[in-house]
């Protein structure tokens, strides 16, 4: 059909973009930096940010982690650095003059920063939960408002050894009797381990909605 030929051209258009701009990915000049409607400082390559929106709604990484690393590592960062900024500007509303204090890092989160980044920087492959990931990165104050609530949630979604393929297939490290879940052997996609690791691990406050299928599976059951 036309409409599902237009629909594959526009997610390979799409696919293509995301891969050039992340294999060409250099970290910004902090200058060049904008801010997003929370405070939260964007990529000026809009499609950097755009890219970490994409993965979050539909569960999967669709390119390697090689080409994904340097961008995902830097917006790791400069979210983890702006999530301690938010706090302290939440925490001097209706303050003003002399009471306005100057930001200083909190040595607790300064360490969980910093093992954060180090975990991340270990991994030698897509994380199975990568989703949940992209999710806090791309809306970081969507349930938190505090450093330390949201290093928590990263660091438990980060603190993995279960790796997925490009689509979201298990490699390696999610074995589901190890993770004490109920999962189908025969199930060849993650969302379903990485929804079951979310409920266990991550403190929502609100459902895991279902993981939808990737349009590049080659499932067709």
């Amino acid at each position: 059909m036309v409409v599902e030929a237009n629909g594959s051209q526009k997610s390979d258009e799409m696919l293509a973009g995301f891969r050039t701009v992340l294999a060409e990915f250099q970290v910004p000049d902090e200058s060049t930096l904008t801010k997003d409607n929370e405070g939260f400082y964007v990529n000026p390559n809009k499609v950097v940010d755009r890219y970490f929106m994409h993965v979050a709604e539909i569960g999967c990484a669709l390119l390697s982690w090689d080409v994904i690393r340097p961008a995902f590592l830097w917006k790791l960062k400069i979210v983890m650095k702006g999530m301690e900024q938010h706090e302290h500007q939440l925490s001097m509303l209706g303050k003003a003059g002399d009471c306005v204090e100057p930001f200083e890092e909190k040595e607790s989160d300064k360490e969980s920063r910093e093992f954060i980044e180090n975990k991340a920087e270990e991994f030698d492959g897509i994380p199975f939960t990568i989703q949940r990931l992209c999710e806090l990165l791309s809306t970081p104050s969507r349930h938190y408002h505090s450093a330390d609530k949201f290093f928590r949630a990263l660091e438990k979604n980060i603190n993995v050894v279960g790796t997925v393929t490009e689509t979201g297939e298990r490699i390696t490290g999610t074995d589901p009797e190890e993770m004490d879940v109920d999962v189908d052997d025969s199930a060849n996609s993650s969302g379903y381990v990485e929804q079951k690791f979310f409920i266990r691990v991550d403190e929502l406050d609100e459902p895991v909605p279902e993981t939808p299928k990737s349009p590049f599976s080659s499932d067709d059951t």
